[in-house]
């Protein structure tokens, strides 16, 4: 409750700095228009008052009561100025992860199944070539050999047909995967246990076996469809939960597992529910959880455009201050 009451108090104490940033051409443009409320000995004692308020914070950092009594409700001593933490926090660790949902270009797998650890076993996704899932009685070298295909410019058809040629079990062998044009294609082999099968739509393919029924990739994608305005992973677990109440696997639920890359040669997100009765369930407690703590360093952490990532001690302990941890680096 007492950081719920210090956001509002950091929202409250926002507004007020705004509104005397924005005032300040109001007040000359009404003193020349010879506006009479400008020139109130009430209002220009109110405006002069809260101007100096808003100076003071910015050079000593403690003197505005609203900052005192944040930092009391985040249970630790007033630090740096309010405008020096929130631009901090604005630009290393809000803008940043903004930026990275609204301009990225990502490959996600989302899956679940009645088998332990799907994890492990079925989602591939690589930088600028696509995303692969093997199913079925997996092999799990489809993967690799399918984005190797694709990244030598192999459209996804051809890239499955040249992975599972020299593969004498492709019978028992469901593969699906897209690239980076949008492309899908899926195969399932003749032998695949019923109900068994896939969909696709630009950018999205939907496969699987053992299903209760051919509903449950239908809402999948459907659910997919129509959640177009919101983030990949979002969109993801949606669509999956949609699946499920379609009937999902026909043995039941054990694991599942959300992977997603963009620009780097490792995952922005790995989430593995590997034994649950409710794998769903905890993959969407997961999912909440990267999404306040991992997001944001998306943005700051070292990358290829930025080796080192963000290194700037003050503001990474204003961050941390911010989210009411009292850390410190050593100096």
């Amino acid at each position: 409750m007492n950081l719920l009451l210090a956001d509002l108090v950091l929202l409250a104490h926002i507004f007020f700095v705004l509104f005397v940033v924005m005032s300040l051409p109001l007040v000359w443009v009404g003193a020349a228009a010879g506006w009479r409320w400008v020139r109130h000995f009430g209002f220009r004692t109110l405006h002069l008052a809260a101007i100096l308020i808003v100076s003071a914070e910015a050079l000593a950092g403690i003197w505005c009561p609203l900052t005192i009594l944040e930092d009391t409700l985040r249970g630790h001593d007033a630090g740096k100025s309010f405008i020096a933490r929130w631009l901090h926090a604005l630009l290393y660790y809000e803008l940043p992860s903004w930026m990275f949902t609204a301009t990225y270009v990502a490959f996600a797998v989302a899956v679940a199944t009645k088998a332990f650890a799907v994890g492990a076993s079925c989602p591939f996704v690589r930088a600028g070539v696509g995303a692969v899932s093997t199913q079925s009685m997996t092999n799990r070298y489809l993967g690799p050999a399918v984005l190797d295909a694709m990244a030598r410019g192999l459209p996804p058809a051809a890239a499955i047909e040249s992975a599972l040629a020299g593969d004498e079990g492709r019978g028992i062998r469901q593969v699906h995967a897209v690239d980076r044009h949008g492309r899908t294609a899926a195969w399932t082999g003749d032998n695949c246990v019923m109900w068994c099968g896939s969909v696709s739509a630009g950018g999205i393919s939907v496969a699987g076996n053992m299903l209760a029924g051919e509903a449950t990739i239908a809402d999948t994608l459907a659910s997919w469809k129509a959640n177009a305005s919101l983030l990949m992973v979002d969109r993801l677990m949606l669509a999956m939960d949609a699946g499920e109440a379609a009937g999902g696997d026909r043995r039941g639920r054990q694991s599942a597992a959300m992977v997603m890359v963009s620009t780097e040669d490792f995952p922005d997100l790995n989430l593995r529910v590997d034994d649950h009765a409710e794998p769903l369930v905890e993959l969407r407690r997961l999912l909440g959880i990267w999404k306040q703590e991992g997001l944001p360093r998306i943005g700051i952490a070292p990358s290829k455009s930025n080796p080192s990532g963000f290194t700037d001690l003050d503001a990474i302990e204003a961050g941390w201050r911010a989210r009411g941890v009292d850390l410190r680096f050593r100096r």
